[in-house]
This record gives structure tokens, C-alpha cells and sequence, in this order.
């Protein structure tokens, strides 16, 4: 168990002048790394192209090692150092899937020492793989260098997390939380839970991408028929619902001539409801040209009640890669949920908030057939990604948010 602070961390605002000299470096730990479209392997991949490659040293988990498929592969001049329980005890062990959970957590100490071998001046852990995390905290307080941890979503309550990752969040959660020398947020939906719920401030870091010019030209003409209705990333709880409904009005629909197609990484075996859907699991460098071939990107959050602590701060990251595509955005979630305000407050999708088939079905034609709001929708998505999610500005603000020197910068 992790104890108190006597010999651990001291507050931030006492090491401040460590970050002064351009020769600093910061260890990222996180397991989930290899970058696919959307989510937190991609969000950390994309933000750490912004930096030297000798100012950092990423710990990660063997992406052979845990439960899904991740068909992307860093860049080749990161240092990547990586951990993970032998992959024949997931593929060939009967139950070895619920077994690794256990066993990543022996990986503790190693993940630990790799991560005082690579003598960071500052530590950034992506909150939650606790195995990760937890080495992550201890190494911090042992080197006595500030420690940070970057939110992907808020934190979910111990309860309703897996065992192992129950006992470990109802041991660490509040207590690495609140510990931290600053804690980093992907949206301000997250940064508004935490204040809300802890009293806590934190630093928005949005998810980036590279912003090259110019631009393709945005897809604003619809074939009339074999149009496609595309969505990437994982499909798991926070998508299903919104995913299925749009594959339903689609099929009690024939008259719009379109097709739901998926890539995603999510195992065969959990997609079993979309039953005739076409599904494929694309490598991250072809994603982006399937979102480019789509008439329609969707992005969604459920509805129900079930996952409300999620669906009220989610910010879809595969929402950024849409933006570059020039194909307009279709945004299925609830109207009080954080990426709905966001949508509305920038305007770079087509907003339907109510989980109605007909609802759909009239913004699926609407987006088929003017060409004016595709053009609208597609100017708008490029504008914001511009301002907001370009990575080099994103990188200069997790610069200044760690108070890193501006040195480790490519673009300083």
C-alpha cells in the first residue's frame, strides 16, 4: 500500500526552478500506447510528436499482454521501454485473460525501476491502468520529482471497476489523486467533474493532431446510392448503444441507400449484435483513409443511465481525426452531456441529442442532401481543430502546464 508523503512529494511550487535548464526530460507511463484512431494510445502518441525524442522515455505495456487488438505501432525514434504478463497466458491458457488482470500487478516493481533508470526530472502517469499508475506514483516519491497525472475520463467509483482494479482504486484512487503535483484533463467536461466532485483544479490538455497543409478538399457531393456511414475506434459500453441505434435506422430506412461500416479493434466476439454490419480492423495509417472515403463519420454516447458519470464528460477522441477528413460529422449524445455543448458552442457536427430513429434518420438525409451544410460542417471542423487541437500548440500548453522548458520543444 502506498503511505503517506513524509519522503515523497514536495509541493510543486518548491521545484519550480528545476525545469528552468533545457536539459530536463519526463518519463510518460502508460499502458496503452500504441497509437489506433481515438482513444488514449493515440491521444499520448500524438502529444509526445510535438517534443525531442531525447526528452522523454515512454513505459508502456505489450500490447500482445492484455484483453484487445492494437494494430498501430509508435514511431520508430521514441524510446519505448515495455512490460507485460507472457502473451501465451491470455492466448492459450483457458480463463487467461481473467488471470493477466491479476498478474499485471507483479509487474509493479519492474515497472518501477525502468522508470528510475530512464532519471526523469518529472513524472506523468495516464490515469487509470493502476499496475502503471501505481509504479508510476511509487518511482515519483522514490526519484523526489514531481508527479502528474493525465485524466482521459473521471474516475470511476471503485465498484464499478473489475477485480483487480477495484481493490486498487478503493486502496490509491483519491489518495494518488490528490497527491499529485497537478493532475492534466483531456476536456473541460472532465475538469468540471473534478472540481465538482474534489474540489480539485485541473489542466486541460486536449487530444492533438497534426494539422498538414493543405487540407484535402472536403467531401461535400453524396453518391445516390452505396453511401457509407463510418465510425472508428472501439466499440465498447459508451458506443454500443448510440451505434446500434444508428444501424437500425439505417435498415427500418432503405430509402437512404447507406450502410453502417465499423473499424475498430474491439474483438469480433463482443460486436455480436451487429449482425450484418461490415466490419474491419484497419492499421492506424489506413484509418484515416477510410474516414476520407466516408459520406458520414459518427460519433455517439449512450443514453441510458448505466455509464452517466462517463457520458456526461466524454469527449470522443476519434471526433479530432474526424475534423481533418473533410467529411462531415454526424454527433449522436445527450443533450446535457459535455461533447453535445462542445458541438454546439463550435458547430463542426450535425447534433442529434434525442435517441430517436426518426431523429436520425432526418439528419442522415439532411446531411445527404445539402451540400451547403456539408460544406458549413466541414469548414467549421477544421477551424476548431485549428484553434484548439493542432499539436503544436497542444504540446506548448502541456509544456507550461508540467513547466517543462520550452527546449524540448521540435517547434520552440
Amino acid at each position: 500500500m502506498v503511505g503517506g508523503m513524509d519522503a515523497g512529494l514536495v509541493p510543486l511550487s518548491a521545484r519550480m526552478s528545476i525545469f528552468a535548464k533545457a536539459g530536463s526530460r519526463f518519463t510518460v507511463v502508460s499502458s496503452y500506447f500504441p497509437p489506433i484512431v481515438g482513444g488514449t494510445a493515440t491521444v499520448v502518441h500524438n502529444l509526445l510528436t510535438g517534443f525531442r525524442r531525447d526528452a522523454f522515455t515512454v513505459v508502456a505495456e505489450d500490447p500482445s499482454s492484455f484483453d484487445g487488438t492494437h494494430l498501430g505501432r509508435a514511431a520508430d525514434d521514441m524510446n519505448v521501454v515495455r512490460f507485460g504478463v507472457p502473451a501465451f497466458i491470455t492466448q492459450r491458457i483457458p480463463y487467461g485473460v481473467k488471470w493477466a488482470r491479476w498478474l499485471r500487478f507483479a509487474l509493479i516493481p519492474r515497472i518501477e525501476a525502468a522508470i528510475k533508470a530512464s532519471k526523469p526530472d518529472l513524472v506523468i502517469a495516464v490515469y487509470p491502468s493502476w499496475p502503471f499508475l501505481i509504479a508510476a506514483y511509487r518511482a515519483a516519491r522514490g526519484l523526489g520529482v514531481p508527479f502528474y497525472t493525465y485524466h482521459m475520463d473521471v474516475t470511476a467509483p471503485p465498484a464499478d471497476l473489475r477485480w483487480p482494479d477495484r481493490l486498487a482504486a478503493a486502496f490509491h484512487d483519491t489518495r494518488i489523486i490528490r497527491e499529485a503535483s497537478g493532475r492534466l484533463a483531456l476536456s473541460a467536461g472532465v475538469r468540471e467533474n473534478f472540481r465538482a466532485r474534489l474540489g480539485l483544479d485541473t489542466t486541460v490538455i486536449h487530444h492533438s493532431v497534426q494539422v498538414r497543409e493543405p487540407l484535402p478538399p472536403s467531401k461535400v457531393s453524396v453518391p445516390t446510392s452505396g453511401r457509407t456511414v463510418v465510425h472508428t475506434g472501439v466499440v465498447e459500453e459508451l458506443q454500443t448503444e448510440g451505434l446500434l441505434r444508428i444501424k437500425e435506422t439505417l435498415d427500418q430506412n432503405p430509402s437512404l441507400n447507406a450502410r453502417l461500416l465499423l473499424s475498430t479493434p474491439t474483438h469480433r466476439a463482443s460486436l455480436a449484435l451487429f449482425g450484418g454490419v461490415e466490419i474491419k480492423a484497419l492499421p492506424h495509417d489506413k484509418v484515416s483513409e477510410l474516414q476520407a472515403s466516408a459520406d458520414i463519420l459518427v460519433a455517439v454516447l449512450p443514453f441510458n443511465t448505466a455509464a452517466s458519470y462517463h457520458q456526461l464528460t466524454s469527449f470522443p477522441t476519434k471526433v479530432t481525426e474526424y475534423m481533418l477528413s473533410g467529411v462531415p460529422i454526424l454527433a449522436h449524445a445527450p443533450r446535457e452531456s459535455y461533447f453535445s455543448r462542445h458541438v454546439a458552442e463550435h458547430g463542426y457536427a450535425y447534433l442529434v441529442d434525442t435517441p430517436s430513429h426518426a431523429a436520425l434518420a432526418a439528419a442522415i438525409r439532411e446531411l445527404f442532401g445539402n451540400e451547403n451544410l456539408r460544406a458549413q460542417l466541414t469548414e467549421a471542423a477544421r477551424r476548431t481543430v485549428r484553434e484548439i487541437f493542432s499539436s503544436t500548440a497542444v504540446a506548448r500548453e502541456f509544456a507550461a502546464a508540467c513547466n517543462l522548458s520550452p527546449s524540448l520543444l521540435l517547434n520552440s
